[in-house]
Formats: C-alpha cells, structure tokens, sequence
C-alpha cells in the first residue's frame, strides 16, 4: 500500500540563491504554514536542473516496515503548483515588513 507524498524538494534559481539562503528559515516555516503537514528542503541548484526558476521535486519513495522502498502516491498537480506559485511569490528580503 502506497502512501501520500509529505517532502519536497525545493531548487531556487542560481540568481537569487544567496537571497534564498539569507531566508532559508524563514522560508521554511513560511511553507511549512501555507502547506501544513508537508516537510521542505531548501537546496543548491544542480547544474542536472539549472533554470531560471524554482524547480519543486516530491520525494517519492519510502521503506516500509520490511524495510523494502516503495512509492508514494503522485501528488495531485494543484498541489505541485501551489507550491511552486508560492516559491515564486515570496518575498525574500530580510526586511519582514514586506512579506507579501
């Protein structure tokens, strides 16, 4: 029996990573409010996925009691880009009054 998807990956363009990296927790919480029960990693463009935007990867297998990987549920695609509208729309300056 598969199981929903509850991490994901999320690829901050090159651009604004040193940005991102300032904000990280911030960040971090801020998904983890908008989008309750699911858990986030923040991490450094690969040069496999470089692009001029946010790239949002579910982790998508897990280990079962018996210790065998499984995969996850595929999540549903308005999730997908919920996340990825978010990440776009988050303002990451360390001034906090301008959270959008």
């Amino acid at each position: 029996m598969s199981k929903p998807v509850t991490t994901f990956i999320i690829m901050p363009p090159e651009d604004i990573m040193s940005a991102v990296k300032a904000a990280k927790e911030r960040f971090e919480a801020h998904l983890e409010m908008e989008f309750s029960g699911y858990e986030f990693k923040i991490v450094d463009p690969v040069e496999a996925f470089e692009r001029l935007d946010f790239v949002v990867m579910p982790i998508m297998n897990y280990e079962d009691a018996n210790g065998d990987n499984r995969m996850c549920e595929k999540p549903e695609g308005w999730l997908m880009e919920n996340i990825y509208k978010f990440c776009r729309g988050f303002n990451f300056s360390p001034d906090r009054r301008l959270l959008q």
